[in-house]
């Protein structure tokens, strides 16, 4: 690199006054640049940009600050301060009221754009985070929101605070950046970047995977566009492998369900089935009535539910705790890149693509097997393995065959449920339990005795199921609470978390009370009473909450005799002795609106215009700390038994 380095910067636009703050990455030296009628940093943030940025790292720069700076430097150069200002502010507007960000972008910025926010993937709906809320989840001093609406003109005094607001801000997105996981994934773009010759920079881990599965198959067919496959209708029976087998009634009959089934759309095809349409199923699944409707296709064998759905086949035992004694064993199966191997092994691809497309995800298996896992090219081809099949379903995707999709999927599905009477009719009655099944595998308990019959039945479903591969784990114990929410410890040390067990969370979950799934673990694992836990756990951070309230809504500290004291909507805190209800205002129905606007009845417009309140903590008050705290003084007001019944919530459940 040369002189110039890295800068993490972020914006604010009001009608008046435009600021631009940042600080190197390497130096910490920071930079503040205001245009107002006070202010006109315009010809110093061209020559900043010009002798001292190389990269310019944000959240969401790509799609807001960016195009606003951008603009600023080719169009507002040579008008008055003010105008600028406020140009900068219209122009923000504009893209906020974009009807899609992608309008936004600049495809040659000035200098190098680094989109925290893209990178990680926060823009998809189901990993949406904004930075205050990052701003919990990494522990910050000031949790800080926008002290004052875009759309105000600002006095001088408010434009300090704004610019304190901006600085917060930044420290918030340096502190993103240089999270372990930040890192690594600008490491393996930038390698990336070098082995493919394509700017990942800015790219998601989805998009990579997709991108080179897409980049190979376009070299190999020479295509540029490759089109997608669309389908009125979609037959089970022509896409069910022929090998699929069972000797049990009510595998046999979910199997004959499957092969009687047209379907239209993939979305929701699992739930909401009309009661009709599952007579041949009678008596071999259980009843989930909702809205008229069967919630969930599901099969019950031996006294084991299998609920089948898009994603995968998921189970669960009853809660509680299971464990490996001299006797019996705990065995977690798993197929080994089961969807993509479903697609080379059977021949299954996209329709438009033809058998190219698993002539390709073979290539990438294997030659993903000639790199380290710490290499970078190993991680982009598991990206692309795993891609290449959830992007079949999207119409977005050039990969697009819903069929493909429903092929993978339900195949996977009835091979789990084969693998699972192979084992249950091999094994004598009363020396296996299944525990769980999930998506690619099954967790057993089998008595020690058969563990060679065990390991002989699953090479024998390899060898059916076209030479899949099956992986194996041994747990010591497991702590169940459903499919999704439990505790594993392997036999070779360390333990595996899932759902509410987890603390150790991707950026974008909730990192609310984290000594709760600790209190739990160190009961089950470890014995510990979780009063012990609790009271002589040293991280305090670990018992804090975080609000997360709508912009229409307002959040409120209440305390009876005194006015009611409005907080910020994305709020830390934690549950005390003593402190402030939190209340949570909402607007008033849209339908008490409308009889308000249709009456003229003073009183009766004030009753139903009325806010409505849900207190966030019910029966417990609250104190809020959005800056910095006294841990002592905390310690002191904690309400200890509010998080000991939070965690034998968890633990009442399993026991």
């Amino acid at each position: 690199m040369n002189d110039r380095e890295i800068w993490i910067y972020d914006e604010e636009t009001y009608k008046n006054f435009f600021l631009l703050c940042a600080i190197n990455v390497d130096t910490g030296r920071r930079v503040k640049f205001q245009i107002s009628s006070l202010f006109d940093d315009r010809k110093k943030i061209f020559e900043w940009l010009k002798n001292d940025v190389d990269t310019m790292v944000g959240y969401n720069n790509l799609g807001f600050d960016y195009p606003v700076l951008h603009n600023l430097l080719v169009n507002l150069m040579d008008i008055k301060a003010s105008e600028a200002a406020y140009m900068c502010y219209s122009r923000a507007q504009d893209i906020i009221e974009a009807p899609n960000p992608w309008f936004n972008m600049i495809k040659s910025p000035f200098r190098k754009q680094i989109d925290l926010f893209k990178i990680h993937h926060f823009d998809n709906k189901a990993k949406s985070t904004s930075l205050k809320l990052l701003e919990f989840n990494l522990r910050m001093k000031n949790i800080k929101e926008l002290p004052y609406s875009p759309h105000n003109d600002l006095t001088s005094e408010q434009m300090l605070e704004v610019i304190d607001y901006c600085d917060n801000d930044i420290d918030a997105t340096k502190l993103v950046y240089e999270q372990d996981v930040t890192q690594k994934a600008i490491q393996l773009r930038e390698e990336l970047n070098n082995v493919y010759k394509i700017d990942f920079t800015n790219f998601n881990d989805t998009k990579i995977g997709e991108y080179i599965f897409l980049q190979k198959i376009r070299e190999k067919l020479g295509k540029s566009v490759l089109g997608k496959t669309y389908r009125d209708k979609i037959t089970f029976s022509e896409i069910i492998f022929p090998y699929i087998k069972f000797n049990s009634e009510p595998f046999k009959k979910i199997l004959d369900w499957f092969k009687s089934k047209t379907i239209t759309e993939t979305k929701g095809v699992f739930s909401k089935i009309p009661f009709e349409e599952l007579e041949s199923l009678e008596g071999h699944y259980f009843k989930q009535k909702t809205v008229g409707t069967q919630k969930t296709l599901n099969v019950i064998y031996k006294g084991f539910q299998y609920d089948f759905g898009v994603g995968g086949i998921h189970g669960s035992i009853e809660p509680g705790i299971y464990e490996s004694n001299d006797e019996w064993f705990i065995y977690d199966i798993d197929v080994q890149s089961f969807y993509p191997n479903l697609s080379i092994k059977n021949n299954k691809f996209p329709e438009h693509l033809g058998q190219t497309f698993c002539v390709i995800y073979n290539t990438i298996f294997e030659e993903r097997k000639k790199y380290d896992k710490s290499n970078p090219i190993n991680k982009a081809l598991k990206l692309s393995l795993n891609g290449a099949y959830g992007k079949s379903n999207s119409e977005y995707s050039e990969l697009y065959d819903p069929k493909f999709t429903m092929s993978i999927t339900i195949n996977g599905q009835l091979l789990l449920c084969m693998l699972s009477e192979k084992l249950n009719e091999s094994i004598p009655n009363g020396d296996i339990i299944v525990l769980q099944i999930n998506t690619d595998g099954i967790t057993i308990k089998v008595k020690r005795e058969h563990r060679e019959l065990v390991e002989k039945i699953c090479k024998e479903w390899e060898q059916e199921c076209k030479n899949l591969t099956l992986e194996y784990s041994e747990y010591d114990k497991m702590v169940i609470r459903d499919v999704n929410n439990y505790l594993a410890k392997y036999t070779k040390g360390g333990v595996k978390r899932k759902g509410a067990f987890e603390y150790d969370l991707e950026l974008h979950k909730n990192y609310s009370m984290l000594v709760v799934p600790k209190a739990v673990e160190a009961y089950f694992m470890n014995g510990i009473k979780p009063e012990d836990f609790l009271r002589s756990h040293n991280d305090i951070y670990d018992f804090f909450k975080r609000t997360k309230i709508p912009r229409a809504y307002k959040l409120l500290k209440r305390r009876e005799g005194q006015a009611d004291i409005e907080e910020q909507r994305i709020s830390r805190y934690y549950v005390s002795n003593d402190g402030y209800s939190l209340i949570k205002e909402m607007p008033p129905l849209p339908s008490k609106v409308k009889k308000a606007s249709e009456t003229n009845d003073p009183d009766e417009i004030k009753e139903l215009l009325k806010p409505r309140n849900t207190n966030v903590e019910a029966g417990h008050l609250c104190t809020v700390i959005n800056g910095e705290y006294d841990e002592k003084e905390i310690r002191k007001n904690l309400n200890y038994d509010y998080y000991e019944k939070e965690v034998f919530k968890i633990i009442n459940k399993i026991e």
